[in-house]
């Protein structure tokens, strides 16, 4: 039996833009660390994953590539209200 799933779609370029031309640059300038590094940060907070490996568990981050458009939305949404609870003034 083989299953067919429909392909997800994955975040937008728009969502990208905003992520990267906006959200990171001005939270960088606020929190004072580079772009890449700040970009790894908060992928480490929020899309961090565990999995089981021969009975372990391992920790795994996921790449934003890899989510969808709603995934996106959320991990946005949830970089926006840490932030602003750090302080952080959407501009």
């Amino acid at each position: 039996m083989v299953d067919i799933k429909k392909k997800k779609k994955g975040r937008s370029n728009e969502q990208n833009s905003r992520l990267f031309g906006y959200l990171y640059p001005s939270l960088s300038k606020h929190f004072g660390y580079d772009v890449d590094t700040l970009h790894n940060l908060l992928r480490f907070k929020f899309l961090k994953t565990e999995k089981i490996v021969n009975y372990q568990s391992m920790s795994t981050v996921r790449s934003t590539t890899e989510l969808t458009v709603q995934e996106m939305n959320d991990y946005m949404a949830q970089i926006e209200a840490w932030a602003i609870d750090m302080g952080w003034n959407p501009d």
